[in-house]
């Protein structure tokens, strides 16, 4: 049996708001998405799965409302390795680092907001330096599961469009003690799950009431326990039922 240890887990949040080539492309709230997520897996008593020293966050560009704001101040006060302008090399540096550190007791937790374009099959995510519908400029998703598949264990969340056009933004409408049952349950559980935010040809859309994307600001609600707890720990299949409904 594969023991877990939260002190072998780690993270990599990435948000990428800025695209300095080309401002059109700016995605509102992706700093806001990757600073709320790593708090909730961080300091938020009802998940803390991962150590501070452990996370790295990934920013280009900065969060819109203030508590994302004071949250990222809290991050980087706590310990919580803070990246900006983030390219696509770096971004693939930081989660071959990352997932490489979790090993075979660990989790790996990976977020991504940006944008993401589908080209010949294949799904990419940008990061600060691509250029939309230029897949040698990003990121291709595949390579992301496979890196990410270092560690044993690893849950991914990706809110970014899968748009077959080549225009738009992601917000374009078509138009410590908490953690304890959760570590106790992964104990011998081991592989890869990823949620996306969109499906092959599909958009992922922002929330600006709440100043999250609309995927990102489900799943924070369903870690939150909107989502059916049983036994009060949130699982994949419960927060997967959530996350799809909302």
């Amino acid at each position: 049996m594969a023991k877990f240890s939260r002190d072998a887990s780690t993270g990599l949040f990435v948000g990428v708001r800025d695209f300095p080539r080309d401002q059109l492309l700016e995605v509102p709230y992706a700093c806001d998405d990757a600073v709320d997520l790593a708090y909730r897996f961080v300091v938020n008593q009802r998940v803390a799965l991962l150590p501070p020293r452990r996370v790295v966050l990934a920013i280009s560009g900065s969060p819109q409302k203030e508590e994302s704001k004071q949250r990222l101040r809290e991050l980087g006060l706590a310990g919580v390795r803070i990246v900006r302008n983030v390219s696509t090399d770096v971004i693939l540096d930081l989660l071959k680092e990352q997932s490489a550190r979790a090993g075979r007791e660990g989790l790996f937790v990976l977020s991504l907001a940006s944008h993401g374009f589908q080209q010949n099959g294949d799904a990419y995510i940008l990061g600060s330096t691509s250029e939309f519908g230029s897949p040698g400029t990003a990121l291709r998703a595949a390579t992301i599961f496979d890196v990410a598949a270092q560690a044993s264990r690893s849950l991914i969340f990706i809110d970014a469009c899968r748009d077959r056009v080549h225009q738009g933004t992601r917000g374009a409408a078509p138009e410590p003690g908490a953690a304890a049952p959760h570590i106790r349950r992964m104990n011998g559980v081991l592989g890869q799950v990823i949620f996306y935010a969109a499906a092959p040809g599909e958009y992922a859309f922002d929330d600006p009431v709440h100043q999250n994307g609309v995927f990102t600001k489900a799943v924070l609600d369903g870690l939150n326990c909107e989502a059916s707890a049983p036994r009060g720990t949130v699982l994949v299949d419960t927060l997967h039922t959530y996350v799809d409904r909302e």
